[in-house]
Protein backbone atom coordinates (compact mmCIF):
# COMPACT_ATOMS: atom_id res chain seq x y z
CA UNK A 1 0.00 0.00 0.00
CA UNK A 2 1.23 3.52 -0.81
CA UNK A 3 0.90 5.80 2.17
CA UNK A 4 1.11 9.57 2.36
CA UNK A 5 3.17 12.17 4.17
CA UNK A 6 2.28 15.81 4.79
CA UNK A 7 4.64 18.50 3.48
CA UNK A 8 3.80 22.23 3.39
CA UNK A 9 0.15 21.39 3.86
CA UNK A 10 0.06 19.15 0.75
CA UNK A 11 -0.50 15.43 0.84
CA UNK A 12 2.37 13.82 -1.04
CA UNK A 13 2.51 10.17 -2.16
CA UNK A 14 5.03 8.16 -0.17
CA UNK A 15 7.10 6.15 -2.65
CA UNK A 16 7.72 2.49 -2.09
CA UNK A 17 10.60 0.46 -3.50
CA UNK A 18 10.79 -2.81 -5.39
CA UNK A 19 14.25 -4.39 -5.17
CA UNK A 20 15.77 -7.54 -6.65
CA UNK A 21 19.37 -8.73 -6.76
CA UNK A 22 21.54 -11.62 -7.87
CA UNK A 23 25.15 -12.64 -8.26
CA UNK A 24 26.47 -15.58 -10.29
CA UNK A 25 29.83 -16.95 -11.43
CA UNK A 26 28.74 -17.02 -15.08
CA UNK A 27 29.39 -19.75 -17.64
CA UNK A 28 33.18 -19.47 -18.04
CA UNK A 29 34.55 -18.86 -14.53
CA UNK A 30 35.06 -21.50 -11.85
CA UNK A 31 34.43 -19.13 -8.93
CA UNK A 32 32.54 -15.93 -8.15
CA UNK A 33 34.59 -12.93 -7.00
CA UNK A 34 31.61 -10.56 -6.95
CA UNK A 35 29.61 -9.60 -3.86
CA UNK A 36 26.59 -7.44 -3.14
CA UNK A 37 24.92 -5.75 -0.19
CA UNK A 38 21.25 -4.78 0.09
CA UNK A 39 20.21 -2.86 3.22
CA UNK A 40 16.64 -2.18 2.25
CA UNK A 41 15.44 -0.40 5.40
CA UNK A 42 18.30 2.12 4.94
CA UNK A 43 17.87 2.14 1.13
CA UNK A 44 21.58 1.43 0.67
CA UNK A 45 22.82 -0.85 -2.12
CA UNK A 46 26.33 -1.94 -3.11
CA UNK A 47 27.90 -4.08 -5.85
CA UNK A 48 31.56 -5.10 -5.62
CA UNK A 49 33.73 -6.95 -8.15
CA UNK A 50 36.85 -8.48 -6.65
CA UNK A 51 40.21 -8.32 -8.40
CA UNK A 52 43.36 -10.30 -7.74
CA UNK A 53 42.16 -13.77 -8.62
CA UNK A 54 40.64 -16.61 -6.63
CA UNK A 55 40.13 -16.19 -2.92
CA UNK A 56 41.78 -12.76 -2.90
CA UNK A 57 39.20 -11.08 -5.13
CA UNK A 58 36.26 -12.86 -3.54
CA UNK A 59 37.41 -11.92 -0.06
CA UNK A 60 38.07 -8.29 -1.00
CA UNK A 61 34.58 -7.77 -2.43
CA UNK A 62 32.99 -9.51 0.57
CA UNK A 63 34.98 -7.35 3.00
CA UNK A 64 33.80 -4.17 1.27
CA UNK A 65 30.15 -5.24 1.28
CA UNK A 66 30.36 -6.18 4.96
CA UNK A 67 31.73 -2.73 5.81
CA UNK A 68 29.01 -1.03 3.76
CA UNK A 69 26.24 -3.07 5.35
CA UNK A 70 27.49 -2.31 8.84
CA UNK A 71 27.84 1.41 8.10
CA UNK A 72 24.35 1.67 6.60
CA UNK A 73 22.68 -0.21 9.45
CA UNK A 74 24.44 1.81 12.17
CA UNK A 75 23.84 5.29 10.70
CA UNK A 76 20.85 7.53 11.36
CA UNK A 77 20.02 10.27 8.87
CA UNK A 78 20.91 10.49 5.19
CA UNK A 79 23.96 12.76 5.44
CA UNK A 80 25.33 10.73 8.34
CA UNK A 81 24.88 7.59 6.27
CA UNK A 82 26.72 9.14 3.32
CA UNK A 83 29.69 10.00 5.50
CA UNK A 84 29.61 6.58 7.15
CA UNK A 85 29.65 4.81 3.78
CA UNK A 86 32.49 7.02 2.54
CA UNK A 87 34.44 6.11 5.68
CA UNK A 88 33.53 2.43 5.22
CA UNK A 89 35.14 2.40 1.77
CA UNK A 90 38.38 3.75 3.24
CA UNK A 91 38.26 1.27 6.14
CA UNK A 92 37.72 -1.59 3.67
CA UNK A 93 40.70 -0.36 1.64
CA UNK A 94 42.92 -0.46 4.71
CA UNK A 95 41.67 -3.89 5.85
CA UNK A 96 42.12 -5.41 2.40
CA UNK A 97 45.62 -3.98 2.03
CA UNK A 98 46.58 -5.23 5.48
CA UNK A 99 45.19 -8.69 4.82
CA UNK A 100 46.95 -8.94 1.45
CA UNK A 101 50.28 -7.99 3.04
CA UNK A 102 49.94 -10.48 5.90
CA UNK A 103 48.71 -13.27 3.62
CA UNK A 104 51.50 -12.65 1.10
CA UNK A 105 49.32 -12.20 -1.97
CA UNK A 106 51.58 -11.90 -5.00
CA UNK A 107 48.88 -10.23 -7.12
CA UNK A 108 47.06 -7.04 -6.17
CA UNK A 109 44.02 -7.86 -4.03
CA UNK A 110 41.15 -5.42 -4.27
CA UNK A 111 37.64 -4.66 -5.40
CA UNK A 112 35.56 -2.21 -7.36
CA UNK A 113 32.48 -0.54 -5.86
CA UNK A 114 29.15 0.75 -7.11
CA UNK A 115 27.10 2.32 -4.30
CA UNK A 116 23.59 3.80 -4.36
CA UNK A 117 21.78 5.41 -1.44
CA UNK A 118 18.31 6.96 -1.24
CA UNK A 119 17.13 9.21 1.60
CA UNK A 120 14.54 7.02 3.36
CA UNK A 121 13.15 9.84 5.51
CA UNK A 122 12.49 13.01 3.51
CA UNK A 123 10.08 13.16 0.57
CA UNK A 124 9.73 16.23 -1.65
CA UNK A 125 6.43 17.22 -3.31
CA UNK A 126 5.92 14.92 -6.26
CA UNK A 127 7.43 12.02 -4.38
CA UNK A 128 11.05 12.91 -5.16
CA UNK A 129 13.77 11.76 -2.81
CA UNK A 130 17.39 12.82 -2.49
CA UNK A 131 19.84 10.12 -3.53
CA UNK A 132 23.56 9.67 -4.11
CA UNK A 133 25.82 7.46 -6.20
CA UNK A 134 29.46 6.61 -5.47
CA UNK A 135 31.84 4.37 -7.35
CA UNK A 136 35.39 3.14 -7.66
CA UNK A 137 36.55 1.09 -10.65
CA UNK A 138 34.31 -0.17 -13.46
CA UNK A 139 31.20 -1.33 -11.64
CA UNK A 140 28.37 0.95 -12.73
CA UNK A 141 25.09 2.60 -11.76
CA UNK A 142 22.43 3.34 -14.38
CA UNK A 143 19.11 5.19 -14.05
CA UNK A 144 16.13 4.55 -16.30
CA UNK A 145 13.70 7.47 -16.38
CA UNK A 146 10.92 8.28 -18.84
CA UNK A 147 12.31 5.96 -21.48
CA UNK A 148 15.90 7.18 -21.21
CA UNK A 149 18.80 5.15 -19.79
CA UNK A 150 21.52 7.28 -18.18
CA UNK A 151 24.91 6.05 -16.98
CA UNK A 152 25.50 7.80 -13.64
CA UNK A 153 29.13 6.68 -13.23
CA UNK A 154 32.30 6.90 -15.31
CA UNK A 155 34.63 3.89 -15.31
CA UNK A 156 38.02 4.26 -13.65
CA UNK A 157 39.92 2.41 -16.38
CA UNK A 158 42.77 3.23 -18.75
CA UNK A 159 40.41 2.68 -21.66
CA UNK A 160 37.97 5.27 -20.34
CA UNK A 161 40.78 7.75 -19.67
CA UNK A 162 42.02 7.32 -23.23
CA UNK A 163 38.49 7.83 -24.50
CA UNK A 164 37.88 11.05 -22.55
CA UNK A 165 41.32 12.50 -23.30
CA UNK A 166 42.97 12.10 -19.91
CA UNK A 167 45.54 9.77 -21.50
CA UNK A 168 46.82 9.78 -25.11
CA UNK A 169 45.49 7.05 -27.39
CA UNK A 170 48.00 7.33 -30.28
CA UNK A 171 45.01 7.17 -32.60
CA UNK A 172 43.64 3.96 -31.08
CA UNK A 173 40.14 3.50 -29.68
CA UNK A 174 40.68 3.26 -25.92
CA UNK A 175 37.71 0.95 -25.44
CA UNK A 176 39.23 -1.58 -27.87
CA UNK A 177 42.81 -1.40 -26.66
CA UNK A 178 44.43 -4.12 -24.57
CA UNK A 179 44.37 -1.69 -21.64
CA UNK A 180 40.66 -0.92 -21.87
CA UNK A 181 39.78 -2.84 -18.70
CA UNK A 182 42.85 -2.02 -16.64
CA UNK A 183 41.62 -0.27 -13.50
CA UNK A 184 43.07 3.09 -12.52
CA UNK A 185 41.34 3.04 -9.15
CA UNK A 186 40.32 0.20 -6.83
CA UNK A 187 39.72 -0.47 -3.15
CA UNK A 188 42.66 -2.32 -1.60
CA UNK A 189 45.76 -1.94 -3.78
CA UNK A 190 47.93 1.18 -3.87
CA UNK A 191 47.35 4.51 -2.17
CA UNK A 192 43.84 5.39 -1.09
CA UNK A 193 41.87 7.43 -3.63
CA UNK A 194 38.30 7.93 -2.51
CA UNK A 195 35.15 7.27 -4.52
CA UNK A 196 33.60 9.70 -6.96
CA UNK A 197 30.30 10.91 -5.49
CA UNK A 198 27.35 12.25 -7.44
CA UNK A 199 24.14 13.76 -6.07
CA UNK A 200 21.03 12.53 -7.89
CA UNK A 201 17.34 12.15 -7.13
CA UNK A 202 14.92 9.24 -7.22
CA UNK A 203 11.40 9.85 -8.51
CA UNK A 204 8.36 7.59 -8.76
CA UNK A 205 8.68 5.67 -12.02
CA UNK A 206 12.48 5.60 -11.94
CA UNK A 207 14.47 2.37 -11.99
CA UNK A 208 18.14 1.96 -11.12
CA UNK A 209 20.65 -0.74 -12.02
CA UNK A 210 23.88 -1.40 -10.13
CA UNK A 211 26.09 -3.92 -11.89
CA UNK A 212 29.57 -5.37 -12.25
CA UNK A 213 31.43 -5.35 -15.57
CA UNK A 214 30.26 -8.91 -16.20
CA UNK A 215 26.90 -7.30 -16.97
CA UNK A 216 27.75 -4.27 -19.08
CA UNK A 217 30.49 -6.12 -21.01
CA UNK A 218 27.91 -8.68 -22.14
CA UNK A 219 25.31 -6.28 -23.53
CA UNK A 220 25.00 -2.82 -25.00
CA UNK A 221 23.29 0.07 -23.26
CA UNK A 222 20.51 -0.34 -25.81
CA UNK A 223 19.95 -3.93 -24.66
CA UNK A 224 19.86 -2.79 -21.02
CA UNK A 225 17.38 -0.08 -22.00
CA UNK A 226 15.11 -2.61 -23.68
CA UNK A 227 15.05 -4.73 -20.52
CA UNK A 228 13.63 -1.78 -18.58
CA UNK A 229 11.34 -0.63 -21.41
CA UNK A 230 9.55 -3.99 -21.39
CA UNK A 231 8.33 -3.22 -17.86
CA UNK A 232 7.50 -5.52 -14.99
CA UNK A 233 8.73 -5.93 -11.43
CA UNK A 234 12.36 -5.63 -10.38
CA UNK A 235 12.59 -9.41 -10.37
CA UNK A 236 11.19 -9.63 -13.91
CA UNK A 237 13.62 -6.98 -15.17
CA UNK A 238 16.49 -8.78 -13.46
CA UNK A 239 15.52 -12.09 -15.09
CA UNK A 240 15.33 -10.37 -18.48
CA UNK A 241 18.84 -8.95 -18.03
CA UNK A 242 20.21 -12.30 -16.90
CA UNK A 243 18.73 -14.04 -19.93
CA UNK A 244 20.56 -11.57 -22.18
CA UNK A 245 23.83 -12.12 -20.31
CA UNK A 246 23.54 -15.90 -20.61
CA UNK A 247 22.66 -15.64 -24.30
CA UNK A 248 25.81 -13.55 -24.82
CA UNK A 249 27.97 -16.22 -23.16
CA UNK A 250 28.25 -14.95 -19.56
CA UNK A 251 32.05 -14.85 -19.84
CA UNK A 252 32.56 -13.28 -16.40
CA UNK A 253 30.93 -13.22 -12.98
CA UNK A 254 27.85 -11.04 -13.09
CA UNK A 255 26.12 -9.17 -10.28
CA UNK A 256 23.08 -6.88 -10.42
CA UNK A 257 20.75 -4.95 -8.16
CA UNK A 258 17.57 -3.44 -9.63
CA UNK A 259 15.76 -0.78 -7.61
CA UNK A 260 12.36 0.48 -8.80
CA UNK A 261 10.72 3.55 -7.27
CA UNK A 262 6.95 3.03 -7.26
Amino acid sequence: MIGTVRALGVRVPQPSFDVASLTDKGLMRSDNQDSLAVVQNALTFCVADGVGGGDGGALASAMLCEEMSSAAKASQGFMTRLRACDDAARVAHEKIADYAMRAGFKRAMGTTMALFLIDPDHVEPGGWRSAAVAHIGDSRVYRWRDGVLELLTQDHTLGEEMLNGTLPTDGADGRRSALAHMLTRAIGPGDWVGPDWRKVDARPGDAFLLCSDGVHDMMSDLRILSAFEAGGSARVILARLESAILAAGAADNYTMIVVRVI
